[in-house]
């Protein structure tokens, strides 16, 4: 690795650990030129996962965590007591599909959007449900011509008599 303070080709590394929970690993790097000591922290990428579509033809474009990270803004509502983090939002989509699947192997388009939607539904119900909208993950089951089932619209036995 090189020295981030003298550019030295040759540094050493003393130590290293692996996160317990997540994909990361912890590296002390020390310099043999000016013996500067820096940390690194190493984790998978699914820059080079290639995602294809759901008719199983093969997309030119590869996984890009900025559209993740736009895909789940657009779907957090604006808030000013409670603010939204998109950015560690999608790195938890990330680092979830880092553990789930092969990074080798392609992945649909419909399967990524359902596991960034189980992640969004478990943060906020809300962003969960405009995401699904957004991603034609869900429909409304009410269909015309028929009564609503919720309670408050439906009728009461009480009130056919």
């Amino acid at each position: 690795m090189i020295c981030i303070y003298c550019l030295h080709d040759k540094t050493m590394t003393p130590n290293s650990r692996p996160h317990k929970s997540r994909p990361v690993t912890w590296r002390r790097h020390r310099c043999a030129n000016c013996k500067g000591v820096f940390t690194t922290y190493e984790r998978p990428s699914l820059e080079d996962m290639t995602i294809v579509a759901d008719n199983q033809k093969r997309d030119p474009r590869t996984f890009s965590l900025g559209k993740l990270i736009q895909s789940v803004h657009s779907s957090l509502p604006p808030s000013d007591t409670r603010p939204h983090d998109s950015y560690e939002l999608a790195l938890s989509v990330e680092q979830h599909l880092i553990r789930k699947y092969d990074l080798n192997a392609p992945i649909t388009k419909l399967a990524l959007a359902q596991e960034t939607h189980a992640i969004l539904k478990r943060f906020d119900a809300v962003a969960g449900l405009q995401y699904g909208a957004q991603h034609q993950l869900i429909t409304s089951i009410r269909r015309r011509g028929r009564p609503s089932t919720t309670a408050t619209n439906a009728l009461d036995a009480s009130e056919l008599a």
